[in-house]
């Protein structure tokens, strides 16, 4: 199925948006992990 924002496909602002949920993962594992 395709990812649609806000209403369209945006493929700079999918990555984006691919690259801040990964950010904010990776830092929950951190969190998670030791901090």
């Amino acid at each position: 199925t395709p990812i649609t924002i806000n209403g369209g496909m945006d493929p700079a602002g999918l990555e984006k948006k691919i690259k801040r949920t990964v950010d904010e993962h990776n830092r929950q594992q951190l969190v998670g992990v030791g901090g």
